[in-house]
């Protein structure tokens, strides 16, 4: 399973794992079982970017008949728990990819027509902004594209989600590396030799060897003959072997989803992309004895994307103990441990009401989350006034007042469980949107807090609806134009990070000004002016993102005209 130098990676997994899919999303959409797609789609925050009305028009009925029989499958809460992530430390999605969610009868028995339309899931282009996704359709001929995937059924699906426990290398009566109650077996107890009749076993066998240092023969356990000689190409000689050598490859899985693409698509190669350099081409020519060998990567092949090539992280979080069964998506909990009883229900999104302790004047007080603010009930009023006048005249406040202005400064060091604190409240918020900030707001989150680089709540809006959160930041207080510790406003950032075209009018309309500049002296308008005029490559995602920046900088030049 993972090796210490992976546990940095899984420590981003375990974040993901607790954030990333709120209970109450997970809820709503099984609330919202059988035909209700659009509902299960509103619960888990999907944009439906098409019409089946029009598709019917202009595909015929039973394509779009297809079509929302893949809807009436689709999970949305399953599809966000297995989507790819940016990882470095981040929780949120990976940018601007496509992944097609499409069954087609499967399984398919001749490569599909190039112009079929598949359902498919539009991932977000920015990795701090709203993790929204959208339903597209594309065709066939679109996998040839970079950023375009296919996803394997019981990743997403309802009806094919009980495979996963196959897909993972296991067997019905258990997975690789666990005994049937979840219970995890260490390297040590797999076994020497493996049971060709036992997929777990020979799941176990690869990964032995591969802990092991036998990299070619865990391959030849998975049914692979792998050729290690590297591709004549400067930057793969210059990087070497490593990058093949960490990845941390789900093996036993790589033949039958290089056989389901290449019958889906008509192509015997699939790729698995390794580096900005380096790749695995998989060649099923012959059924009976796949081979594998190192090659440049390009952009135009069959790819396996990373969900799949790589080893599960639900698997190698279970067997480091980061996580349990119980914390597991119920859908992957009952396929990969049926057995388990179900735990018990989440309850609604709260603050930490746990009184803080802190440092002050000598003695330890104690700080708490209540009505609306970081209140301080170890001091009187009177003391609050005066410290309150103190700061107002420059002087430097203290102790438990200063831990209330690192809270809504965001320029000061706040004390360790704050400062853990505000970055859960900030993945909360970052995943669950505008719903979970305004739960927490009326469990008492002060509207004031800041992040660590000085930004408030408003500059967080490209994470929520906008319509729901502006009046009720607003209401409480915060000033339009607030400034983060770089100078840039709530508009600096929706201009500037990937904002849509209503949150910039929304903001404008509230009274933000287009021309205060940051601390390069760079104003919210010159940033569309320049992101408006950028070159952009010849790629259809890149020229919709410069048509937005070209309406917002024409929305900016009106608001200064009047």
């Amino acid at each position: 399973m993972s090796s210490p130098e992976d546990l940095t990676e899984l420590r981003t997994w375990q974040r993901i794992r607790r954030y990333a899919v709120p209970d109450w999303m997970i809820e709503e959409c099984a609330q919202r079982a059988g035909d209700d797609w659009r509902g299960r789609c509103a619960a888990g925050r999907i944009d439906v970017g098409f019409d089946l009305g029009e598709v019917a028009d202009r595909f015929g009925s039973d394509t779009a008949e297809r079509i929302e029989l893949d809807l009436s499958r689709l999970a949305p809460d399953l599809l966000r728990w297995h989507l790819p992530r940016a990882l470095d430390g981040r929780s949120s999605l990976v940018t601007d990819e496509h992944w097609i969610l499409s069954c087609v009868d499967d399984p398919v028995e001749k490569p599909l027509p190039k112009d079929t339309p598949l359902l498919a899931v539009r991932l977000p282009s920015t990795v701090d902004g709203s993790q929204r996704l959208r339903l597209e359709l594309l065709t066939p001929a679109d996998i040839n594209r970079y950023s375009v995937f296919d996803l394997p059924p019981y990743l997403w699906s309802t009806e094919h989600v009980r495979m996963l426990r196959f897909a993972y290398g296991g067997s019905a009566e258990r997975l690789p590396g666990f005994q049937p109650d979840g219970t995890p077996i260490p390297v040590a107890g797999f076994a020497d030799d493996f049971d060709p009749t036992d997929p777990a076993s020979r799941a176990e066998a690869a990964l032995r060897q591969l802990s092991d240092g036998e990299f070619r023969a865990a391959w030849r356990t998975a049914g692979i003959d792998l050729d290690l000689t590297p591709p004549e190409s400067t930057y793969v000689n210059r990087e070497g072997l490593a990058p093949l050598l960490r990845f941390p490859f789900n093996l036993t899985q790589l033949v039958p989803e290089a056989n389901r693409l290449a019958t889906r698509y008509g192509r015997s190669v699939t790729v698995i992309r390794l580096g900005f350099h380096l790749a695995v081409e998989l060649t099923m020519a012959d059924p009976a004895r796949p081979r594998a060998r190192l090659t440049g990567w390009t952009t135009d092949e069959l790819k396996i994307g990373s969900m799949v090539s790589r080893r599960p992280p639900d698997l190698d979080l279970l067997w480091q103990g980061l996580i349990t069964p119980g914390e597991l998506h119920p859908l992957v909990r009952q396929a990969l441990f049926p057995g388990r009883p179900e735990p018990a229900a989440p309850g609604p999104t709260r603050l930490d009401e746990r009184p803080i302790r802190v440092r002050c004047r000598g003695d330890w007080h104690t700080v708490v989350h209540r009505d609306g603010k970081l209140d301080t009930p170890s001091h009187t009023v009177e003391e609050a006034q005066r410290e309150q006048a103190i700061r107002s005249l420059g002087g430097q406040v203290t102790g438990c007042f200063a831990v209330q202005q690192a809270w809504t400064g965001g320029r000061q060091r706040l004390p360790r469980r704050l400062r853990q604190e505000r970055q859960e409240i900030l993945q909360k918020v970052l995943h669950g949107g505008s719903r979970t900030l305004l739960e927490l707001l009326d469990a008492g989150l002060d509207p004031h807090m800041r992040d660590g680089r000085g930004r408030c709540l408003l500059h967080h809006l490209r994470a929520m609806d906008h319509t729901e959160v502006l009046p009720r930041l607003l209401a409480a207080g915060l000033r339009i134009d607030s400034r983060d510790v770089h100078g840039r406003t709530p508009l600096h950032v929706a201009v500037g990070d990937v904002g849509s075209v209503e949150l910039v009018r929304a903001l404008l309309e509230a009274g933000a000004d287009p021309n205060v500049e940051d601390d390069t002296g760079t104003s919210a308008l010159e940033i569309a002016y320049y992101k408006s005029g950028a070159e952009y490559a010849d790629d259809e995602d890149l020229e919709q993102e410069r048509s937005a920046i070209a309406r917002i900088h024409d929305l900016l030049n009106e608001w200064v005209e009047r």
